[in-house]
């Protein structure tokens, strides 16, 4: 399942609880340009701090 449109920590946790694995929204980040991407994604201090719910490793999720 993926959940597109998650704004804040608290749709994120719910939709984590309802068994949602797959997540897209301004809660994670705004649009980014293709460096600004590549920049985000290979911060995973940021990234493990915004998946903490999730007990997968954030470089496993990064396969998904």
């Amino acid at each position: 399942m993926l959940a597109e449109g998650v704004e804040t920590a608290a749709e994120y946790s719910w939709l984590n609880a309802q068994g949602c694995r797959h997540f897209q929204g301004y809660y994670f980040a705004r649009p980014l340009d293709p460096a600004a991407f590549r920049a985000f994604v290979q911060d995973e201090r940021h990234l493990a701090g915004l998946l903490a719910p999730i007990s997968v490793p954030v470089s496993e999720r990064l396969r998904a």
